[in-house]
């Protein structure tokens, strides 16, 4: 992995980076809201074992609750990007109460917000299973994310009850594709058909595979792991082999076979750790097999700026690097240690030195011209501040693992 004094270096310049454009950012989110940046500095402070960051934090979890406060009492909801809305960034912001308090310090106690947060999210999260809409932006998944992270951290038996309602619609609205084959489609992305980790079955097939892992649902959860064992053969069964993406994004893409994005968010990495989750629950032999073959395959994927755009947790070099070291953490295989030490390793190489903004990393040519949403390159989940977490968290392992605020989740 890259040597201590220049990342060292690097961090220091994202932190000034942070530090002149934090007033930037006008939502309380975690992905492009200062709920990242506070546990950005939380990071920080524990990384350079300096106060004054736990202060800069602190200013940020304020700031969140009074962009929360704002974005509560306006009669109209501005998104961002493509999918945002009013459900995802109280979640987001919850999941960042929650990552703080169990987490980064343990000394909080941020439960009234708990509360009301419960409350909001119930009556979003009922009108988007109306809507028949489980996307993890502008779905059900989104707050059902939070749910589950809340029960986790403190048995809440309301967040209980709201993940058995969403269970309870996966099954009412999942759409039988054979009689072993489901899937569910993305009404706010014109009704298609996504494979991926963020809006299509990989996403529900994680989520109900998380639910099994916090004992909610159980080896007597007859409907539910046959549902399981349904969505897992429908994205099987859409396999090509194609060495730059065994999954298309889209079911029935108009037959055509193209290369696909190797990220967090899209492509074959959040698709296949969702089926290694789903094979230790259903445990059958040739299923276990097959994800082990495709996992090894495409842990051997390199580095090539036209799959993995930049360094970024979404679309880039330090998802990636997430994803296979919350692998590692879980399973002890070397074979994710590799691939995670590879992918750290990656994250610098989208660095310009000579670049004198962004702490030498370009922005994104996604995002270059976004007007609407300025604070997105030094953010968590599309810019700089979550390039700087992972950076950290590479020096220092005993940092904790930053998965339950991403896609892939506790």
């Amino acid at each position: 992995m890259k040597p201590n004094k220049e990342c060292k270096v690097i961090i220091s310049e994202i932190i000034a980076e942070i530090d002149q454009n934090s007033v930037l950012f006008k939502d309380p989110s975690i992905e492009n809201g200062k709920m990242g940046l506070a546990i950005f500095y939380f990071f920080c402070q524990k990384f350079f074992d300096d106060d004054k960051y736990q202060k800069k934090a602190e200013e940020m979890i304020e700031d969140s609750i009074g962009l929360l406060t704002e974005i509560s009492l306006s009669e109209i909801f501005s998104p961002k990007y493509r999918g945002d809305s009013l459900s995802n960034i109280i979640s987001s912001f919850g999941k960042g109460l929650m990552f703080v308090q169990y987490q980064l310090n343990k000394s909080y106690d941020f439960t009234e917000y708990y509360d009301i947060i419960n409350n909001i999210l119930c009556k979003l999260t009922k009108s988007s299973l109306k809507d028949q809409d489980f996307d993890f932006f502008s779905g059900a998944l989104s707050s059902g994310h939070y749910f589950l992270n809340n029960f986790y951290h403190t048995k809440n038996e309301f967040s209980r009850e709201m993940l058995l309602v969403i269970v309870k619609s996966l099954k009412k609205y999942a759409i039988s594709h054979s009689d072993n084959q489901v899937y569910w489609k993305s009404p706010f992305y014109g009704h298609q058909i996504y494979l991926g980790i963020s809006h299509g079955s990989a996403m529900i097939i994680n989520f109900l595979c998380k639910l099994f892992k916090i004992g909610l649902l159980t080896k007597d959860s007859h409907a539910e792991l046959v549902l399981l064992e349904k969505a897992v053969n429908f994205v099987l069964d859409q396999k090509r082999n194609l060495s730059t993406g065994f999954f298309p994004n889209l079911y029935g893409a108009d037959g055509e076979i193209s290369s696909t994005q190797f990220s967090l968010c899209y492509g074959d990495l959040g698709v296949i750790y969702a089926l290694n989750n789903a094979s230790k629950i259903l445990k059958t032999g040739n299923l276990s097999d097959n994800i082990n073959y495709l996992t090894y395959k495409c842990l051997q994927r390199k580095n090539d700026i036209k799959f993995t755009f930049d360094a970024t947790i979404f679309y880039g070099a330090a998802g990636i690097y997430c994803v296979c070291k919350d692998m590692y953490l879980k399973s002890g295989d070397n074979i994710y240690k590799k691939a995670y030490q590879y992918w750290y390793d990656q994250i610098t190489t989208y660095r310009d030195p000579d670049y004198q903004a962004m702490a030498g990393f370009a922005e994104s040519s996604i995002y270059d011209e976004d007007k609407n949403n300025e604070s997105v390159k030094w953010s968590y989940g599309w810019g700089i501040s979550g390039i700087g977490i992972c950076l950290m968290s590479g020096l220092m392992p005993e940092l904790p693992s930053i998965s339950e605020t991403l896609l892939i989740g506790i």
